[in-house]
């Protein structure tokens, strides 16, 4: 066992880790509130949802990598403890070559998929041409993000986080300010795409000079090509492919599904609540980043009672610092839309999801979200890729037999029911038939005390609502947030914050400043 002040240092560079990685939520929070604004008030409801239907098929970039990437972190982590450096070699070369190969196929279906893509949904013939511009310009980024994807990976497996962060804001700056400008200037959606793929070009280039730069000792080259460390990757990244997969298609199938079954301007209508969330789901997720390697160095060192203290106080803290939030977007949502959007239509049909979804994506992937990264970190996500399979499967068929029953909101109750049942109680019990660990103190752990500190924020909420803070105004909408955020967190800080862990961050915060 290490001693207290190796653990100690540790478990600060953990904290350090997360917070570059918040930075970056933070400035993308920033940027995307406002520009969705923007997009939504300068698109018609049509044009805007074309542009979520296309990027939709970002995140499908998942298909092509067959687990390879989390591969990557995962042997690069290992080989790092071990320092083995040709292993690492051999790693990152045949990562590239199987990488390149997929990036070329992944253009040429998206040049196959432009031309005909707008027969998948209920799209008026002005807007079909957009909507085939750019799902070519998809392809290009499926291309490019890809291969870069290895650069990204190796930093992320030497925990790298900062300078990983620094690319990702810088690009999302340039993305959001070419966008502004073309907006702006009153261009489309073609414009919008072509910026969004040269501001993409610019970070896969500053990831690779960062790799080069901090990394030099690792090389990539033909000779060190293997065709034995392909199938090792293969197998660690089989797994990781039906989860991709099915998380995938829990993720971007549902729009894609309204697109076809209701219209594309309904597509728009459903994917808005569930992005807001996104937007702070990236604050849990980005914490699930640092977990996966930790876990996986933990893991190499046989640090298994580590492995499930981390989890515990991890899920609980994620939970905690999620549940706040979610509270006042439950009370207060319809208010946020009408002053953020200013278009009732709009806001008419987007707030009644954004409440169910708010539920689901508080139990379920707050609170779960570091379980899914320590099962990757453990090499033990076989059966939550199954589960995820099952759950998307479940999904997509069900919301086919609802959304032309009961519309988008049908749909929304049967997508967070089954993300609750199966990555809020599904996704833990395969965690702790790893380690192993008791199934019911681990769920306790996690969920008792965020509950309980959430049950008088929530009064308090619905409280300021009904009373002083009616949300009929910003200043009323922004004081409300700040009181019961505030609030929630002190609760938090206090009472689900483990003691030791609160001394970590005062002593470091206090070395910061020079004391």
């Amino acid at each position: 066992m290490p001693p207290p002040a190796a653990e100690s240092k540790h478990a600060e560079r953990f904290f350090i880790n997360v917070l570059w990685n918040w930075f970056a939520v933070g400035v993308n929070l920033f940027i995307g509130f406002y520009l969705t604004r923007y997009l939504i008030r300068k698109l018609t409801d049509e044009e805007y949802g074309v542009w979520l239907l296309a990027f939709s098929f970002i995140e499908y970039i998942l298909l092509f990598d067959l687990g390879f990437r989390s591969a990557i972190v995962n042997f690069v982590s290992n080989f790092r403890v071990q320092k083995d450096i040709p292993g690492m070699n051999e790693v990152l070369s045949t990562a590239m070559a199987y990488f390149l190969g997929i990036a070329s196929l992944a253009i040429l279906l998206s040049l196959t998929l432009a031309g005909q893509g707008y027969k998948l949904f209920k799209i008026t013939p002005g807007n079909r041409g957009n909507l085939s511009f750019l799902l070519m310009i998809v392809g290009f980024i499926w291309a490019g993000s890809i291969v870069s994807g290895i650069f990204q990976a190796s930093l992320e497996a030497y925990q790298a986080f900062g300078i990983c962060n620094k690319i990702m804001v810088g690009t999302a700056l340039v993305r959001s300010l070419c966008c502004l400008i073309v907006l702006s200037l009153g261009y489309g959606l073609k414009p919008l795409g072509l910026c969004t793929l040269v501001a993409q070009m610019s970070g896969w280039l500053m990831m690779y000079l960062a790799f080069r730069r901090m990394l030099p000792e690792l090389k990539i080259g033909r000779s060190f090509v293997r065709a034995a460390r392909w199938k090792q990757m293969a197998r660690y990244g089989i797994s990781s492919v039906f989860s991709n997969t099915g998380t995938l298609f829990l993720n971007q199938g549902p729009p894609l599904l309204v697109g076809h079954y209701v219209s594309a301007t309904a597509s728009g209508y459903y994917g808005l609540p569930f992005r807001l969330l996104n937007y702070m789901v990236d604050v849990i997720a980005r914490i699930g980043f640092v977990t996966a390697p930790k876990t996986a160095e933990l893991w190499a060192q046989g640090k298994r009672e580590q492995i499930g203290r981390l989890g515990t106080c991890l899920n609980r803290y994620c939970f905690a610092l999620f549940l706040p939030p979610s509270i006042f977007l439950f009370i207060y949502g319809h208010d946020v839309l009408t002053k953020w959007l200013g278009k009732p239509e709009f806001v008419a049909q987007c707030a009644p999801l954004l409440p169910v979804f708010t539920i689901a994506v508080s139990l379920a992937v707050s609170a779960q979200f570091n379980s899914s990264s320590m099962l990757f970190g453990m090499a033990k996500h076989g059966m939550f890729a199954v589960s995820v399979i099952l759950e998307s499967i479940c999904a997509l068929v069900g919301m086919a037999f609802v959304l032309p029953r009961y519309g988008i909101f049908g749909g929304a109750c049967v997508a967070s029911a089954l993300m609750i049942a199966n990555r809020g109680l599904v996704t833990p019990l395969i965690v702790c038939r790893a380690l192993p660990y008791n199934y019911f103190r681990y769920m306790s752990a996690i969920y008792v005390r965020p509950l309980l500190c959430g049950l008088p924020v929530a009064a308090l909420a619905y409280w300021l609502h009904m009373s002083w803070l009616p949300g009929q105004t910003i200043i009323q909408l922004m004081v409300a947030a700040i009181v019961v955020i505030a609030s929630g967190l002190l609760l938090a800080l206090a009472f689900s914050v483990e003691a030791d862990h609160r001394i970590m961050v005062r002593d470091m915060i206090l070395k910061r400043i020079g004391r």
